[in-house]
């Protein structure tokens, strides 16, 4: 790490809370880490809901957003509301510094703010896959970049299996997304800097479900998703017959949605920090 990068990241850790694992300092406090409450921003004020068996509740992510080039036109420009479930906006943010992100003007400081619901826009849904690629990325950073913001594109993502097998895509699209590591398709980067082609391979022989290595010293861990840690609802097979059925109504399709999310809710929420839920070797 440059003397220049290390000196942001020390202040980016000043001006913020732990990047890892802790709300975000707008949240309210809370004695159970506001598990189950939600914002409509991290800097708007929160309620609180009871159980996850809640997350089916949902709000609007986008509000009518006018910006300062359209003001000076006198353009209003607006999103459409999005409805997610409450307990997105609980699962703690990873901040990541992105020195191509800096140089080309998209955020003045080189921080870049990924919360959850980028994954699932990613991916375009959420269930465990996509929650346990979110918590292992988040934990092999945590390891490589212990008290700093970890460095987008300074990592080097491998995976165990082949591209195509079971959701491997899914998991590595997400660990790509949050550390800018990417296959041969990948950004080609800027007078021999900041490039992220071939940072991303598959079928990489090792012990581990992915491999994560810092390219300025090398330092590697290896993270593994042991879904079975945090069980299906018991009646979620059933109700997932149901709502894929062709004759299925709304509220059997409503039904296994929030009993789906609410398995998500569990394993990011109730048990993300489970000892035996995301392991790790090195």
């Amino acid at each position: 790490m440059t003397e220049a990068s290390s000196a942001l990241s020390k202040a980016a850790l000043t001006r913020s809370p732990q990047f890892f694992g802790e709300n975000h300092r707008d949240d309210p406090p809370s004695p159970r880490r506001q598990r189950f409450g939600w914002n409509r921003s991290h800097r708007r004020a929160a309620s609180h809901h009871p159980q996850c068996n809640d997350a089916g509740a949902s709000h609007e992510n986008n509000k009518p957003i006018e910006t300062r080039c359209h003001r000076r036109r006198g353009v209003k420009v607006s999103k459409s509301p999005m409805q997610t479930p409450a307990f997105f906006d609980q699962v703690p943010p990873i901040v990541m510094y992105d020195a191509l992100a800096q140089t080309l003007g998209a955020t003045s400081d080189g921080l870049i703010e990924y919360r959850y619901l980028d994954a699932v826009k990613l991916a375009g849904h959420s269930c465990p896959t996509v929650a346990g690629a979110w918590l292992m990325t988040r934990a092999a950073l945590a390891r490589l970049f212990p008290g700093q913001t970890p460095q987008r594109g300074e990592v080097r993502v491998a995976m165990r299996e082949p591209q195509d097998a079971g959701v491997v895509g899914v998991i590595a699209s997400v660990a790509g997304l949050i550390t800018g590591a990417a296959g041969s398709s990948g950004f080609k980067g800027l007078a021999g800097r900041h490039s992220r082609r071939d940072l991303l391979a598959y079928g990489v022989p090792m012990r581990g479900e992915m491999r994560f290595t810092r390219l300025d010293n090398g330092q590697s861990v290896e993270v593994s998703h042991h879904p079975e840690v945090v069980p299906r609802p018991a009646q979620l097979g059933m109700q997932m017959q149901a709502a894929l059925a062709p004759q299925a109504d709304s509220a059997q399709r409503e039904s296994f949605a929030q009993a789906w999310q609410s398995w998500v809710c569990a394993i990011l929420i109730d048990h993300a920090d489970h000892p035996e839920l995301i392991t790790m070797e090195g």
